[in-house]
């Protein structure tokens, strides 16, 4: 988690870089001056940082910053927080909405979807371009939060207007009959799949005895 603050920090000073005693005083909510010296030589090392060319002064530091590659990294990561600012200011519009249409909600949740799809599967395209920890350990958890409280909003609004999320259900299932998605069939394996063998015998204690062996018999 340090790690990550400590990138986002630096991140944010852009191309030229920050100090050392700026970023220690920018950071030190979370990590001690000597923490900070530690974990900037770890993520050089690791390619995610650099000491920049520009000369300052004898005997002083050369600022550090983002490599091209993770500053790239972390334009991803901004466009993502943005995409989920936007979904979540819709999303706020609507719970102050008095009344929400049909065609609207189909319209909000189609494009919802489409961002959410996008978002998620940057997570895969970072991990091709920047490698699975990158995507993993880096990506994932700098947006997931954000997504955490988007979620809860949605649920939050579905708790509110519970005619809300009879109307979404309605689309969702037109939506999947329009692809040629049996509903009735999946209903159906789901069914089967919660009473299977082994459930129904649970289910059914007091109706089966051991066999000898080991095995069970009704």
């Amino acid at each position: 988690m340090r790690d990550r603050k400590l990138i986002q920090t630096i991140y944010e000073e852009g191309a030229k870089g920050i100090g050392f005693n700026k970023l220690v005083g920018r950071t030190r909510g979370f990590a001690s001056r000597s923490t900070v010296a530690v974990r900037i030589e770890r993520l050089v090392r690791l390619g995610y940082l650099e000491r920049s060319g520009g000369a300052n002064g004898q005997g002083k530091e050369k600022p550090v910053r983002l490599t091209f590659k993770c500053f790239s990294f972390m334009l991803s990561v901004q466009k993502s927080k943005e995409i989920a600012a936007k979904l979540h200011s819709e999303l706020q519009s609507m719970q102050k909405a008095k009344s929400l249409e049909e065609g609207e909600l189909k319209r909000w949740y189609g494009e919802f979807r489409e961002r959410y799809n996008t978002l998620f599967g940057m997570v895969g395209t970072m991990a091709v371009f920047y490698g699975t920890s990158a995507a993993g350990d880096l990506f994932l958890p700098l947006i997931v939060e954000d997504y955490k409280m988007l979620s809860a909003d949605f649920m939050k609004l579905f708790r509110e207007r519970p005619a809300i999320l009879r109307l979404l259900k309605g689309i969702i299932e037109e939506q999947a009959v329009s692809k040629g998605i049996d509903l009735g069939e999946i209903r159906k394996k789901t069914r089967n799949e919660l009473l299977g063998p082994a459930v129904y015998r649970f289910r059914k204690w007091g109706d089966w005895e051991p066999r000898s062996g080991g095995e069970e018999s009704r």
